[in-house]
């Protein structure tokens, strides 16, 4: 029989659907959607963003998220020189708008609202008769090309963007501070989900492409109904409808807090500064020990999770330390990561800190950990104006219990609801009973998130760079050596930015991991090698519930009896689900999925110094199409992770020079398929690191295996299937393999 206080937690867990495990929900924004076209990636778009975001109600939202409005403007002295000049009525509202935009039959929509730039300007000359001295922000209508963008461009065009400049006739998403979208009809009706999908596409523009963004605004209009936006790393939030014609002064007080504000209160990062108009820029790492340390960037490594509107938006820069002229201190090179981090999470720069105290001194564990691990130049949490840079959710159970939800509509094409159809098809047969699978939330729930930057000695090479196939499984069996001792020691990797003591409990919901090497039972939430053995399958049902409250009433009681019947009534129902726990299997899998990318996802244009013929279009179809869907797709990798059969078939259409290298990621697979059952026959007694260690040895010798045949072979040579000719030709003429002193390093 369980203790009491266990049962007690278990009980809790149940009734708050609070799980230890991270989930670890796929983001659509980091899979190929994103590179379709607009639609699609819009559609990408609202789906990470969910089906429902907190609604504010409008006075809170205008206190709480919108800058201040500068002392100089009062609101009632504004008021009164908008009606003196006639641009204000008292009993129609705007003048601009004598009847509402819906009203206005056969007239399209940019006509209708071409006049909310006369609303905007007569609010700045109003502004600017109390304060001459500050410029608005200047505003755009209806541009009539796409907005320039410094990384990511499209054709998307706002209907409004209020910007820091325009640059010659130009506009750039890099500039734009706030966007806006209008529609003629209410929001009633489609046209809200159009406006929807527009605005939260916008502000994924003006995030994705500025990494200096720490949070932006929008607005939509439909017919009358006026609603504002915020975004940042964690939250999106918009407030409740404020009637654009009616409540002027609503509408007054949002546009002079944001045509006046300063940049910083537009969402800028004042410790990342812009060289000019390049992709340059000067950046400040906060040690936390009082000292500032500035940084040049020379040029992008890796911009990992930055196309999505919410999560770590983690980006790389090579770079070299400057002095407060901007003149070079130390060249370097430097890697400077930042990112957005669970703001209760131990820093990286920390966890590498305790990872490299493992083992004695001189030790081999020591000299594999520090062989494995970058070495940490400086680090520490960004700092705006001397305080900590966090998202603004800090009362989850505020946001879930005192504001209504707006529904973000999102129309399913027949195709996307049939793939959807199949999928859960497809893994409803795999959610064991230890599936820590919940219930759509309303809202995803997006942990509090902290800006952070750390800067390490060495400068790497981004993994989509790699051309070199023999250093790539050099370097993976150099990984699994130093998880082998990281393991040993009680820790799990699971990303290093969040390596956890094993022990470690974890009550995020959302983790945005890397979909494409996330390990099959996270993306899936359940263990999926657990026993069948002909019994009835045990699932949590209500009764478990049910069972679990009448013993926490019986505890409250304090009756002796009641405690037993409630004690001997939980015996008798289903067992309560395991729950989902991260652990060494999983670190290992991430690693054969990347053992995998780099054969599917490759092409091969060089053997031996030689340039490949042209191969079977056919197996040159087959391979491309797995490499757009299969390791983005939870189940397809499930069923490539259940059985080697499969994996073996999608391997023919590979290069025939790759066949021995195909043959030791098989192997490595049986391994670990065997290891996960061996530990899932009984999940409350697996030893999962004395079960792991047979994985470690074959791992290490098929990888070093696949390398030596490579090297044999005179290397091979692989690109992206999009790679443009530059980098095809640079992949050939590269001499690295075998003689690079580089180390594959534990990131």
């Amino acid at each position: 029989m369980q203790s009491s206080s266990n049962l007690s937690e278990r009980s809790y867990l149940l009734r708050n659907k609070v799980t230890p495990m991270t989930s670890s929900r796929r983001k659509s924004m980091h899979s190929g959607k994103v590179d379709e076209n607009l639609t699609s990636a819009r559609d990408a778009n609202i789906e990470d963003v969910g089906p429902h975001v907190h609604e504010i109600p409008v006075e809170d939202f205008l206190a709480r998220f919108l800058p201040p409005i500068r002392p100089a403007y009062d609101l009632g002295a504004i008021c009164a020189h908008l009606q003196r000049t006639g641009k204000l009525t008292e009993t129609r509202g705007w003048a601009a708008f004598p009847i509402k935009p819906k009203a206005r039959k056969r007239v399209h929509e940019d006509v209708c609202y071409e006049d909310v730039k006369l609303i905007i300007d007569a609010i700045v000359a109003a502004a600017r008769e109390a304060d001459d001295q500050r410029e608005a922000w200047p505003v755009s209508f209806k541009p009539t090309d796409p907005p320039k963008a410094s990384i990511v461009q499209d054709t998307a065009r706002p209907d409004c963007a209020i910007s820091l400049r325009v640059r010659g006739n130009d506009l750039w998403w890099d500039d734009i501070a706030v966007t806006g979208e209008f529609k003629k009809d209410d929001s009633s009706t489609s046209d809200t989900n159009s406006n929807t999908k527009q605005i939260i596409w916008d502000m994924n523009q003006t995030m994705r492409n500025d990494p200096s963004r720490r949070f932006t605004f929008g607005y939509t209009i439909e017919n009358t109904d006026m609603r504002i936006w915020r975004c940042d790393r964690a939250d999106l939030v918009v407030s409740e409808i404020i009637d654009f014609i009616d409540d002027y002064m609503q509408v007054i007080r949002f546009f002079l807090a944001i045509l006046f504000a300063d940049v910083e209160q537009l969402g800028w990062d004042p410790t990342m500064q812009r060289i000019g108009d390049t992709d340059k820029f000067i950046i400040t790492v906060n040690t936390g020990e009082g000292e500032e340390l500035r940084f040049r960037t020379i040029n992008l490594l890796s911009r990992s999770s930055a196309d999505a509107l919410r999560g770590r938006s983690t980006r790389v820069w090579k770079s070299e330390q400057v002095d407060e002229n901007d003149q070079v201190l130390d060249p370097g090179p430097f890697a400077l990561k930042d990112t957005w981090i669970d703001a209760d999470r131990a820093r990286e720069g920390e966890i590498i800190a305790a990872l490299r105290d493992l083992g004695e001194p001189g030790s081999k564990d020591r000299s594999v950990i520090e062989n494995a691990l970058l070495s940490v130049h400086c680090h520490g949490d960004v700092s705006i104006n001397g305080q900590q840079d966090l998202t603004l959710r800090d009362d989850a159970e505020k946001y879930n219990t005192d504001h209504t939800l707006f529904e973000v509509e999102r129309e399913k094409r027949s195709a996307e609801r049939q793939h959807e159809r199949t999928f859960e098809k497809r893994v409803r047969k795999s959610t064991p009973v230890g599936s820590t699978r919940t219930p759509k939330e309303e809202v995803p729930q997006y942990h509090r998130k902290a800006h952070y930057r750390i800067v390490y000695g060495e400068v790497g090479t981004p993994l989509h760079s790699v051309d070199s196939l023999q250093n790539v499984y050099v370097g993976l069996g150099n990984v699994v050596r130093g998880l082998e001792v990281m393991h040993s020691n009680g820790w799990v990797h699971r990303d290093i930015k969040y390596a956890k003591k094993f022990d470690q409990d974890d009550i995020h919901e959302i983790r945005t991991a890397n979909v494409l090497f996330t390990p099959v039972e996270i993306a899936l939430e359940s263990y999926c090698f657990t026993v069948r053995d002909g019994k009835k399958r045990k699932r949590l049902i209500q009764s478990d519930v049910d069972s679990f409250d009448d013993w926490d009433r019986a505890q409250a009681s304090g009756s002796a009896s009641d405690i037993k019947r409630a004690e001997a009534e939980i015996q008798v129902t289903r067992r309560i689900r395991v729950i989902l726990q991260y652990n060494p299997l999983h670190d290992l899998e991430s690693v054969f999925w990347i053992s995998v990318y780099f054969l599917i996802c490759r092409k091969v244009v060089q053997v031996g110094g030689r340039d490949c013929l042209p191969r079977s279009r056919a197996k040159e179809e087959d391979q491309k199409k797995l490499a757009a869907t299969m390791l983005a797709d939870p189940a397809q990798k499930y069923i490539r992770l259940k059985g080697s059969a499969q994996l073996e078939d999608d391997f023919q259409s590979l290069h025939i020079a790759l066949s021995e290298v195909s043959d030791s990621v098989l192997e490595v697979l049986d391994a670990l398929c065997k290891a996960y059952g061996t530990a899932e026959e009984d999940l409350n007694a697996a030893d999962w690191f004395k079960i792991a260690k047979d994985v470690y040895g074959c791992a290490r010798e098929e990888y070093y295996s696949a390398a030596s045949f490579l090297k044999a072979l005179g290397d091979v040579k692989v690109v992206r299937y999009d790679a443009p000719k530059k980098v095809v030709d640079a992949a050939k003429n590269d001499s690295s393999a075998g003689g690079s002193n580089k180390r594959a390093r534990i990131v």
